[in-house]
């Protein structure tokens, strides 16, 4: 790694305001959330097709990665989830994060241990 890459790093871990990178708080630690194109392309696929049928169903709403989800006290951003309207709490989606589990999350969002 160059000495600006490393410069770089370092500063992102002292000031998180420099890395825009997604995390997850895993065990009381930031855990980088990466993915590749294919699971890229493969979520999107499935956030689309998952979309409209929950649409057209009246179901519930599919949330995207950047959507953090608070499981047991511990932040999860899974890259499809769903919640139902029937679990939906009466005023709505929150602004900030869900404080509730959802009712599909994929199978490849990382456990807490």
């Amino acid at each position: 790694m160059s000495a600006v890459a490393e410069l770089a790093v370092a500063q992102a871990v002292i000031d998180p305001a420099l890395d825009d990178r997604e995390y997850e708080i895993v065990n009381g630690r930031k855990e980088p959330k990466t993915a590749g194109a294919r699971q890229g392309r493969v979520c999107g696929q499935i956030i689309v097709e998952l979309g409209v049928y929950l649409r057209q169903n009246k179901i519930g709403y599919v949330y995207t990665p950047d959507t953090t989800f608070v499981i047991g006290g511990v932040d999860r951003l899974p890259d499809v989830g769903v919640m139902s309207f029937d679990r939906m709490p009466a005023e709505g989606e929150p602004v900030g994060k869900w404080t509730l589990a959802p009712d599909l999350m994929d199978a490849g969002s990382r456990s807490g241990g």
